[in-house]
């Protein structure tokens, strides 16, 4: 079971670094998209946070295979998405400089609207998708003596945040 919750640590935690990669980029947003993107890194933060802590828990019931699973999918889902918006958006300014670069820039912009319209409605359904997995988890977690510990943490973590 430790495999499992390994591999769901790992899928997520790559996907952490590139949306704080695409966050720290200056990749030309849809206004609100930046935001979205930072909601959905901070829900994954927090799963990611639950995932350690099944490591160390004897709770590995079908009900957390099951929530682990959606986990691992939404991250390659949100981290497919951040891919396409990457190779979409990336660009080799070469060595232009003044106008010809502000030029450049303004086309680019034009050119991509529909890609970065597109990753913008992607993101707000792939945060939609992550929220639901952790409404998901807390409305059909029940409480046995073992597991008591661990599912107060976790839903402490999916409605507030680590910290």
């Amino acid at each position: 079971m430790e495999a499992v919750v390994s591999a769901s640590q790992g899928a997520v935690h790559i996907l952490l670094g590139k949306l704080g990669n695409v966050l720290a980029t200056k990749y030309v947003l849809l206004g609100g998209v930046r935001g979205e993107i930072q909601e959905l890194k901070d829900e994954l933060e927090s799963m990611t946070a639950c995932l350690r802590d099944l490591v160390d828990s004897d709770d590995h019931n079908e009900q957390t295979r099951t929530w682990m699973k959606q986990v691992r999918e939404v991250a390659f889902d949100v981290e497919d998405c951040m891919d396409r918006f990457c190779h979409h958006l990336s660009e080799n300014h070469g060595d232009r400089q003044g106008l010809l670069e502000y030029l450049h820039r303004m086309f680019n912009m034009v050119r991509t609207l529909g890609v970065r319209h597109k990753v913008a409605t992607d993101i707000q359904g792939l945060k939609s998708r992550a929220q639901k997995v952790s409404d998901r988890r807390i409305r059909y977690t029940y409480t046995t003596a073992t597991s008591t510990t661990w599912t107060a943490g976790c839903q402490q973590y999916m409605v507030t945040g680590p910290g």
